[in-house]
């Protein structure tokens, strides 16, 4: 990962690693510093890259502290639900036109129900009373 630890620093609760990370950029071979703080008692990491703030993916800084840290497993709380393949998602209920033989039930109950809000929508849109009717 050419990722090392340059300094470690104790601040409390919390272990603040700088980490060196070797990279080749045009060619030529660059150092960046970062700095992970790492909080042992709720397995917390936190890198001043931000890749996980910004991507939702944890970055190789964080996880080399974790490994450093004899941890086989990440944290849930740093798997975000996009990711997983265990979640129940909406768009596995739309209606995919060019492959009916492949909808499921699910799909056509939600399809069907789907035309009907539609058009229940479009009756109730131009009147204030008949939206409150409707969203009751």
């Amino acid at each position: 990962m050419y990722c090392e630890v340059v300094d470690t620093k104790e601040d409390g609760a919390f272990l603040k690693y700088q980490i060196s990370e070797d990279m080749i950029i045009a060619g030529k071979k660059k150092s960046a510093n970062f700095t992970v703080i790492f909080h042992e008692f709720d397995s917390e990491v936190k890198c001043n890259c931000s890749k996980f703030e910004f991507r939702g993916i944890l970055c190789r800084h964080a996880i080399y502290v974790l490994i450093k840290h004899k941890m086989d497993l990440i944290p849930d709380k740093y798997i975000l639900r996009r990711w997983r393949k265990d979640v129940t998602r909406r768009h596995t209920k739309i209606k995919i036109s060019y492959n009916e033989s492949n909808a499921t039930l699910e799909a056509h109950q939600c399809d069907k129900m789907q035309k009907t809000f539609d058009e229940i929508k479009e009756l109730a849109a131009d009147s204030e009373e008949k939206c409150v009717i409707v969203m009751a």
